[in-house]
C-alpha cells in the first residue's frame, strides 16, 4: 500500500504488456518497434534531420531533450525547466512533443505560450500543423485525421493564421489565439500577457518569454511577465497531475524560470509534503554553449569532458560572432544571466539563517583566510572565517578581522589553528602577498596539515585544471571572475549558505562586502574574498554522517575550542 495519500500518475500509464502489444502493432505497420513508447524514436522517425529549411544532423543533446520529454510522457516528471540558447531546435521538438501527446492522449488540453502572436502563429503553422498534417504522422496515429476550417468571421490574413481550427475524427483541437471550442481535446496557442481564462490545461508550455534581451533589462517588464505566469498561468492548471514546461534563454535570474523554481521549492514541495502527497519530479536542465566542469544543472547525458568543447559545432560561427560581448554571450548561450556590473549579485535574502539549536551535530570545519600586507607593513585588513559544512549546507560560525604585519599574522593564525580551532579539517589561504608568508610559516616551519594554498584562479596551487571564465570583463579582473563562479550556489532553489540569526562580530561588514562586491581594487573586500575562496573549495563537497566519523567535528556551541569535540558516532 502506498505511503502517500495521493500518487502522481504518468501522463501515459502503461504496463509492459501494453507496450508489447504496441510493438507488435508498430512492426505490423512498418514502423520503428518502440515508436509508441519512446519519444526519441518518434521524433527521429518524423524528422531524421534537424530543421525544415536547412536541416542538420542530430546531436547528443537532441536525444537528451527527447529523453526529458519522454520522462514527461511516461514517467513521473511533471515539472521541467530547460535553459538553452537560440536556434538549437527546442521549438521543433516541442511541436513534436505536442503532436506525440495528442496521438497518445487525444483528449488532452494543452496551452502553449510564447512572447508574441507571430511566434505563436509560426509555431502552430510552420511546425505543429506541418507535423500533424503529414502522411508520416497519419501512419503512426491513424485514428487522427486533420481537417482545416477557416474562421469566416474575419478574413484578414493574420486572423486566418491565428484562428485556424483543426478538427479530428474523435476529438477537436483548437489552434487559436484565445478561441475556445467545445471539445475534449484542445490546443491553445497564446502570447504571454493575453487572457487565458476559461482555458484549462493538462500541460502548460512556455517557450521563450521574451524575444529581445533588452526587454528584460526593465524591472517593470519582468514583473509584468512574472505576475502573468504566477497568476493567470497557475489558475489554468487542472489538478495534481498537471504538467508545466518552461524553455527559454535567460537574461536575468529573476525571470520566469527563477520564479517557477522558487515557487516549486518554497511552496509546492512543502504543501505536497504537508498533505502527504507524492511529490512530482522536477527537472532543471541547462545546455551551455561552452562546457563547464563546475555546473550543478548540466544534463547528466552530457558527454563533454573538456572546458573548451562546444554544445553544437555546427553553431561555431554563431557563437564566435556573439562572443563580441561576453556578458551577452553568457546570458544568451551559456545560461548564465548574471548582472553585468558585478555589483549586488548576491543579496542578503539569498542567505539562510540559523538559530544556535539548529546547528548540525556533526560536520567538517573549515578556516578560510584572505591575508594582506608584507613582512614590514601592516595589511589593510585580514579576514579569517570559520565555517561548518554539513551535507551540502554551510554554516558561518565566527569572523575575525585583524590588522597586523604578515609575520605577526602567521603566528596569530598558527595559534588559532592549534588552540581555538585545533579540530579544523582544512585551512584555505589565498596564496598572494601576505598569504604567502602565512602559508610558508604554517607549512614549512610549523608542519601543520591540510593547509590549502589557493591561487588567484580560485583553485589550489598546482591544480592546472583550466578555469572556464564566467562573465569575463575587460581587464581580466580575477576577483570578479572568482566571484561570478560562485553565483550558481545562490541560484539553487533551496538555500545552502547560513548565517547566525543572532549576529556575530563583523557579520554586518561581511554582508556588506559580499552583497556590494564589484572587484574594484579600491574597495574593501577581504571578507568577500575569503568567502569566495571557501565556496570555490567546497562548492561540490557534500559531508555525510555515515563517512569516517573521526573526520567530523561535533558542535555543541560555536565560537571556541571548549565547545568542540571529535564526533565519534
Amino acid at each position: 500500500m502506498s505511503k502517500f495519500r495521493r500518487n502522481i500518475k504518468p501522463l501515459v500509464d502503461r504496463t509492459e504488456e501494453n507496450n508489447a502489444i504496441l510493438r507488435g502493432v508498430a512492426i505490423a505497420n512498418g514502423l520503428p518497434e518502440r515508436i509508441y513508447e519512446d519519444f526519441a524514436v518518434f521524433a527521429y522517425y518524423m524528422m531524421p534531420k534537424i530543421g525544415l529549411d536547412d536541416p542538420l544532423d542530430w546531436e547528443w543533446f537532441h536525444y537528451a531533450i527527447c529523453s526529458h520529454y519522454n520522462e514527461i510522457v511516461f514517467g513521473k516528471s511533471h515539472f521541467l525547466t530547460m535553459e538553452i540558447g537560440p536556434q538549437v531546435g527546442k521549438s521543433i521538438f516541442t511541436a513534436l512533443f505536442v503532436a506525440y501527446v495528442f496521438g497518445l492522449r487525444p483528449n488532452i488540453s494543452i496551452i502553449y505560450s510564447t512572447y508574441n502572436e507571430d511566434k505563436v502563429a509560426d509555431f502552430t503553422q510552420k511546425y505543429l500543423i506541418h507535423f500533424m498534417g503529414s502522411e508520416k504522422y497519419k501512419g503512426v496515429f491513424e485514428h487522427i485525421s486533420l481537417k482545416n476550417e477557416l474562421d469566416k468571421k474575419d478574413q484578414s490574413k493574420k486572423a486566418q493564421i491565428l484562428r485556424k481550427t483543426q478538427k479530428f475524427t474523435d476529438t477537436e483541437i483548437s489552434i487559436s489565439n484565445g478561441l475556445t471550442l467545445e471539445s475534449n481535446g484542445r490546443f491553445y496557442g497564446i502570447a504571454i500577457g493575453q487572457g487565458i481564462h476559461g482555458k484549462p490545461a493538462n500541460i502548460f508550455i512556455t517557450d521563450d518569454y521574451t524575444g529581445k534581451g533588452e526587454d528584460t533589462a526593465s524591472q517593470l517588464f519582468r514583473d509584468k511577465r512574472n505576475r502573468w505566469f504566477s497568476t493567470d498561468m497557475s489558475s489554468r492548471l487542472q489538478n495534481l497531475n498537471s504538467i508545466v514546461i518552461v524553455l527559454c534563454t535567460r537574461w536575468y535570474y529573476e525571470d520566469i524560470i527563477g520564479l517557477f523554481q522558487k515557487a516549486y521549492y518554497e511552496r509546492v514541495a512543502p504543501m505536497f509534503t504537508k498533505l502527504k502527497f507524492e511529490l512530482p519530479k522536477f527537472e532543471v536542465i541547462k545546455y551551455r554553449a561552452e562546457y563547464r566542469v563546475e555546473d550543478e544543472y548540466k544534463d547528466p547525458l552530457d558527454p563533454r569532458t573538456e572546458p573548451d568543447q562546444l554544445l553544437w559545432e555546427e553553431k561555431a560561427l554563431q557563437y564566435a560572432m556573439a562572443k563580441g560581448d561576453d556578458e551577452d554571450f553568457n546570458a544568451l548561450y551559456n545560461c548564465d544571466p548574471a548582472a553585468t556590473d558585478g555589483a549586488e549579485k548576491i543579496k542578503a535574502e539569498d542567505f539562510g539563517y540559523y538559530n544556535k539549536e539548529e546547528l548540525p551535530s556533526f560536520g567538517k570545519l573549515y578556516v578560510t583566510i584572505d591575508a594582506g600586507g608584507t613582512a614590514n607593513k601592516y595589511s589593510d585588513r585580514t579576514a579569517i572565517q570559520i565555517w561548518l559544512v554539513c551535507g551540502s549546507n554551510k554554516y558561518l560560525i565566527k569572523l575575525y578581522y585583524v590588522k597586523m604585519r604578515s609575520l605577526e599574522l602567521a603566528d596569530y593564525v598558527y595559534n588559532l589553528l592549534t588552540t581555538e580551532w585545533a579540530e579544523y579539517d582544512e585551512c584555505i589561504i589565498e596564496h598572494t602577498s601576505g598569504g604567502i608568508t602565512v602559508c610558508e610559516h604554517l607549512i614549512d616551519n610549523k608542519k601543520l596539515p591540510n593547509i590549502i594554498r589557493m591561487s588567484v584562479t580560485g583553485r589550489p596551487l598546482g591544480d592546472e585544471t583550466p578555469v572556464v571564465a564566467h562573465n569575463k570583463i575587460k581587464g581580466a579582473n580575477s576577483k570578479l571572475e572568482r566571484y561570478n563562479r560562485i553565483l550558481s550556489i545562490f541560484r539553487k532553489p533551496t538555500k545552502t549558505i547560513f548565517l547566525p540569526v543572532h549576529k556575530i562580530e563583523h557579520q554586518d561588514e561581511f554582508l556588506n562586502q559580499v552583497t556590494k562586491f564589484t572587484g574594484d581594487p579600491g574597495r574593501k573586500d577581504d571578507q568577500a574574498d575569503a568567502f569566495v575562496y571557501f565556496l570555490l573549495r567546497t562548492k561540490n563537497n557534500i559531508v555525510f554522517a555515515d563517512r569516517d566519523a573521526n573526520n567530523f567535528v561535533a558542535v555543541n556551541d560555536f565560537g571556541s575550542q571548549s565547545f568542540l569535540r571529535v564526533f565519534n558516532g
